[in-house]
């Protein structure tokens, strides 16, 4: 039996973890393989372009193919950011300075060899399991008042969640991956005081059918 990707699980969601910054990387959650980059040297290569602004994108976060991440296609989503468009007070996916995309092996080792980085220092993390309920019915009550980034399971946000999303290039479900806190590098990212939320097509059917927005 092949490893499973994000698909395979459509019906029934992945499990889920909170996610809280660890006090040191001895203290992280080994191989969480969720991880958001701090400096380092770095080969000058030709850069990515923000599809909005045209400027270079900066590397903010990796969610690695892992047990906490099944992929089957690609080795990672990767998490990019425009420095200046990110700065807009619009967090609708496509128009808020963030790219999030698959990456195979090749592309996954390009891009931590030549992209700067965003943060001035990297941030580990620790996993909690949520206990969370499979049924979305018992789901929809158990996630009141329980408002906190995570990775997996399914998406508990400040807005209603849509359960219409879709792939625009297959039509195929739209898979929750992870939240991200804007609390944890506040001078970098600006969410409203919110949470971004990255997407992505459960067939893995492109590198660009990934997907993040952030609301608040």
């Amino acid at each position: 039996m092949g490893t499973p990707h994000l698909g395979d699980s459509v019906m029934k969601p992945l499990k889920g973890y909170w996610l809280d910054p660890a006090d040191s990387p001895s203290d992280a959650t080994p191989h969480l393989a969720f991880e958001m980059l701090g400096p380092v040297l770095i080969q000058p290569g030709r850069s990515r372009r923000c599809p909005q602004c045209g400027e270079s994108l900066s590397l903010l976060a990796l969610y690695r193919r892992s047990p906490f991440i099944l992929l089957e296609r690609y080795a990672a989503l990767i998490l990019e950011i425009c420095p200046k468009c990110s700065r807009e007070s619009d967090g609708t996916a496509g128009a808020n300075g963030f790219v999030v995309r698959f990456a195979g092996s090749k592309a996954l080792a390009t891009a931590l060899r030549t992209m700067k980085r965003h943060l001035p220092l990297g941030i580990t993390f620790r996993a909690t399991p949520t206990g969370e309920p499979m049924a979305k019915q018992e789901f929809d009550k158990w996630k009141r008042g329980r408002l906190h980034a995570k990775l997996g399971g399914r998406q508990i946000s400040i807005q209603s969640e849509s359960t219409k999303r879709r792939c625009s290039r297959c039509g195929g479900p739209w898979r929750f991956v992870g939240s991200i806190a804007e609390k944890w590098a506040r001078r970098y990212l600006n969410f409203g005081f919110g949470y971004g939320y990255v997407f992505a097509c459960g067939r893995e059917c492109a590198p660009s059918s990934a997907s993040f927005y952030w609301d608040r």
